[in-house]
Order: structure tokens, then sequence, then C-alpha cells
């Protein structure tokens, strides 16, 4: 079994490069741009964007009407307009044309009329608590310690002459 750091999962960036995303957190079918700087001019670079959960149609992904897209970097920089059509969390990722991976981020994308984060103005709030069945298990298994302990001391106290 392999164990990743927890830094595995944050956004990467090559030294050298800068991946700026317009809005991490864009409204359903709200576009934005992804500005890759630090690029070699002549030199291809893909934008591939992949969801979570995997079951977001393809078709809700687009880049130029894809959901991968490679350019020619004219310049130190590459951008890319970028438009999600389902609420879901989405991994940007620019790889150079060795297919190596120059620079990633995340995109939260919320529900329409709202925002991913659930600030105020209409839309729907932010998950931010437990799993109720997490919560029930946790204070089931309270409930049984406490009649156990009840019970013990019950039958000390019986036991005693």
């Amino acid at each position: 079994m392999i164990v990743m750091p927890a830094a595995a999962a944050q956004a990467y960036v090559a030294p050298g490069v800068d991946l700026e995303v317009s809005d991490s957190t864009p409204a359903v079918g709200e576009s934005f741009q992804v500005v890759f700087e630090g690029a070699t001019t002549g030199e291809a670079y893909t934008l591939t964007i992949t969801s979570s959960p995997a079951s977001v149609p393809s078709g809700d992904i687009e880049i130029a009407g894809t959901a991968s897209a490679t350019k020619t970097a004219t310049s130190d920089s590459v951008a890319f307009t970028v438009t999600l059509r389902s609420a879901a969390s989405y991994r940007v990722a620019i790889t150079d044309s060795t297919g190596a991976l120059v620079a990633d981020s995340t995109v939260v994308v919320g529900a329409p009329g709202g925002s991913a984060s659930g600030s105020t103005g209409g839309g729907a709030l932010a998950t931010t608590g437990s799993e109720p069945l997490v919560l029930g298990l946790g204070a089931a298994a309270l409930l049984a310690l406490g009649a156990g302990t009840v019970v013990m001391v019950r039958r000390k106290r019986h036991a005693q002459p």
C-alpha cells in the first residue's frame, strides 16, 4: 500500500510557470479563463479537464467545443476559455508536448443562480456539516457505552454484602 502525503491533493505548478484561473467557483454555464504563463514560444500545450464525479457528460465540458484543447504558444502565455455546464468539481490540467504535467488546479462549479461556496444572493447553500449516518452511529455507540456502564455499576452494588 502506498501512502501519499496530503500535499499530493493540492494544485501542482512546475517551477517557473504560473496557472491562473479567472474564477475557481463559476456558476453552471458561466465561461472563465485558464491562463498558463511560463510557456515556451512554439511549444504546444494541452488543457484537459476531468470531472468528479466522472458521471458528468463530456458534452458539459467545453473548451472551444471539446473537453481537451491544444494550443501552440505564440508568447510566454497560453489562454483557454472554458465553460462547464454541470455542478461538480473539475481538475484543470496543462501538459506540455511530451505529455508531462506542468500545472493543474481545481474548479468547483455551483448550481445555477448560486455559487459553489454558498454565499448569499440565492442558490444552494454549501455542504458544511457531517453525514447524518455517522453522527447517528456515534450517538448509538455512546448510548450503548453509557448503558453498559450503568449495568456494571448496579451489578457491583448488588454484589456487595
